[in-house]
């Protein structure tokens, strides 16, 4: 018997045979070149990209025929990080100055990005560099020639996929009715796989150094989302024990199901609003199956992470709209970008300051941006022809700024008014 430990990062406890899928990184090798072969390499990077781009295209094609549009913002920002035009422009600068090749060139770029990503305090905004890692291993694996080919269905019962890492277009691939579980060597709870696994309600666990040991493929495994531990060869006591903690979980979280639907409300009719906080679409739409009536907090710091500008009003329009229909008909509620201090965006202009978490951010950094606020104020607007949506301004500090945000509100009424854009007047 062996017991791993790692985060839980999905809650529930299933027992199957583990199943080992080769996810490690591409390995890359990084070597000098001669000043003539610098062109040869940047073309290198140039198609490797390219055909990234398409393989994400065609993926997202095929999954909005087969599951629809509510779990796919995953690759709307694997093709916006794709699209930073920094990460062409430093690799490539990386090949020309360094004199190496393109391989190693682009591990560089990702060593820069995992050093900024690692001083922002805020764990969520922290763990989108697996974003960015998952598409630069992309654009290796096609330098290289190597396929990333989707987990296929085995029959033979309950598995328990077990790798380096899976990406969350392997979650939405998979065939969830013989995969009950996955464990990974690296990953946090804020990632987006984890967040799929939760929507999903697949038991999953990340952090487990070693997991992915060829020679644990086959071997009966208990998985614990709850305590984040793995067993692998159980011996008979500890299966025992684990079996009587799935079902006492499991009966558990049906009593609580079954009483979901209720209103939360008080013996003597005192009634309350139970909401979520959220990131993504498939956060709202697990808060709304287990009787949230609504979110209290749409964060959408995300949408303006990893790229060198803003987002226009369309691609927060569609954001924004999924999240409303993961929801309807409970409202949502939205809050203005919270940006600044140690969230700091490649799109926005750095301000040195003594105490950045005292001073230009949040609703403070956006008022001196009023053209891209109203982009935002627009798009939350536009978002509640289609049912009750409420607006958040983070860390108001004085009535003036209240003021000024609630001035630029009316603006951005105004001109949607004047193009003939329907809009709730009474928001």
């Amino acid at each position: 018997m062996r017991v791993y430990t790692g985060i839980a990062a999905s809650p529930g406890i299933v027992v199957g045979r583990l199943r080992v899928i080769d996810r490690r990184r591409v390995s890359v090798e990084e070597y000098d070149i001669g000043q003539a072969a610098v062109s040869a390499e940047i073309d290198r990077l140039k198609a490797a990209i390219s055909r990234t781009r398409e393989e994400l295209e065609l993926l997202k094609e095929q999954l909005q025929a087969s599951i629809g549009d509510e779990h796919l913002f995953f690759i709307d920002t694997h093709l916006l990080i794709l699209a930073d035009s920094r990460l062409f422009s430093e690799t490539t600068a990386n090949i020309e100055t360094g004199l190496i090749n393109a391989e190693g060139a682009l591990r560089r770029t990702l060593h820069r990005y995992r050093e900024f990503f690692a001083g922002i305090s805020d764990p969520y905004l922290r763990e989108r560099i697996s974003d960015v890692e998952t598409v630069i291993e992309k654009i290796l694996r096609n330098m290289a020639g190597e396929a990333h080919a989707p987990i296929s269905h085995q029959e033979g019962g309950q598995t328990i996929i077990a790798a380096h890492d899976i990406s969350p277009a392997d979650i939405l691939q998979i065939d969830r009715s013989s995969i009950i579980g996955m464990v990974t060597e690296i990953g946090g709870r804020t990632s987006h796989t984890s967040i799929l696994a939760r929507a999903f309600e697949l038991p999953a666990v990340v952090g487990v150094e070693g997991i992915a040991d060829l020679l644990l493929d086959g071997s009966p495994v208990v998985l614990d989302g709850l305590s984040g531990r793995v067993v692998v060869n159980p011996d008979r006591d500890t299966f025992l024990d684990c079996l009587r903690r799935k079902q006492q979980y499991e009966y558990v979280e049906r009593e609580l199901l079954k009483i979901a639907p209720l209103p939360a409300e008080t013996p003597d009719g005192q009634r309350m609003l139970l909401k979520g906080n959220v990131e993504v679409p498939e956060e709202g739409m697990s808060i709304v199956r287990h009787g949230g009536e609504g979110i209290g907090l749409y964060r959408t710091e995300m949408l303006f992470m990893n790229r060198p500008e803003m987002p226009d009003e369309e691609e927060q329009y569609r954001a924004y709209s999924a999240m409303q229909r993961a929801v309807a008909p409970h409202p949502l509620t939205i809050r203005t970008l919270d940006a600044g201090g140690d969230k700091l965006l490649d799109g926005l202009i750095r301000v040195g300051e003594q105490n950045p978490a005292l001073g230009v951010r949040a609703i403070r950094l956006v008022l001196n941006m009023p053209d891209e606020f109203k982009k935002q104020l627009r798009a939350i607007l536009r978002v509640s022809a289609s049912g009750p949506v409420r607006i958040m301004f983070p860390m108001i500090s004085g009535l003036e700024e209240l003021r000024r945000a609630r001035a630029l509100l009316t603006e951005a009424m105004a001109e949607l008014e004047a193009a003939g854009t329907t809009f709730d007047r009474k928001m």
